[in-house]
């Protein structure tokens, strides 16, 4: 395939790299760089896009001193045997990188014909922080995409790495609603003018907000659908206009409008059986 990526400055020391999925949609690899030093936010799917990413910094004259991986995801670590520096994530990806992303590697087998998983060499539990020349940044625990994810806060800047928590449609058939929207309103909270996400490039805090109304919007009409005795195979087939703007739902790729926010509004309902049974 031929490998080309997109690269997006942030930043004086921010860049943001997007390569390509299975899905039509893009993923976010972030470099925040010092000198010449490099710390790499997540690995692209593809191995051939991650060999040009790590050649990308190569020519300029720069080495990785670490890899951090915002979650367990295929997406976002099968790059990591790529990798020789420490690999840093949080304590819960380790075994869901034992257990889960085999599966993932096994449906995939196509496309990453012999890619092999590589664990985190370093992990924390709720926070820690790392640092690259002057530049510092905070890793946070903030779950709710999957039970892993965390973000990665660069003060001085104004900029988060957010990894899937934010992305073009909230997505969590692996993760949990209500956490989820905890933790966007935990990120609210910060002084941050720009929010890259794991996939969908950058977008500003104001998304946030219509991020949160339509995990909660669901929320309600899935409650009020099991009250009255509506199946999940109906609550399935409900528009995703009825639960977002018609700007953002116009411009969603399908893979975001059909398919993830029907497994969004089946995950929401089971979680909602489940609370109520």
């Amino acid at each position: 395939m031929a490998v080309l990526l997109q690269e997006k400055p942030i930043s004086e020391n921010i860049t943001l790299i997007s390569g390509t999925h299975p899905f039509g949609i893009d993923v976010s690899s972030i470099l925040v760089s010092s000198g010449r030093e490099v710390i790499v936010f997540d690995t692209l799917f593809y191995p051939q896009e991650t060999v040009a990413l790590i050649q990308k910094i190569k020519d300029k004259q720069m080495s990785v001193s670490a890899l951090v991986n915002t979650h367990w995801h295929i997406d976002h670590t099968i790059g990591n045997e790529l990798f020789g520096s420490r690999i840093i994530s949080q304590v819960k990806s380790g075994d869901l990188m034992r257990t889960e992303l085999p599966k993932q590697v096994k449906s995939f087998s196509g496309e990453l014909k012999g890619a092999r998983v590589k664990l985190p060499t370093e992990t924390f539990v709720q926070e820690t922080h790392i640092t690259i020349g002057e530049i510092a940044i905070d890793l946070f625990h903030l779950e709710g995409h999957t039970p892993d994810s965390i973000v990665a806060y660069i003060k001085d800047s104004q900029v988060l790495i957010a990894g899937d928590n934010v992305m073009e449609l909230p997505f969590i058939a692996y993760g949990d609603s209500a956490k989820l929207v905890s933790s966007l309103k935990e990120i609210e909270k910060l002084n941050v003018n720009q929010i890259i996400q794991g996939h969908g490039g950058a977008c500003e805090m104001e998304k946030l907000r219509e991020d949160i109304d339509y995990l909660e919007s669901i929320q309600d009409r899935v409650r009020k659908a099991i009250v009255s005795g509506i199946s999940i195979d109906d609550v399935a087939n409900l528009p995703i206009e009825g639960f977002l703007s018609e700007r953002r739902a116009k411009n969603l790729h399908p893979a975001y409008k059909e398919a993830i926010h029907k497994e969004n509004l089946r995950k929401i309902y089971k979680e909602l059986s489940e609370s109520q049974s």
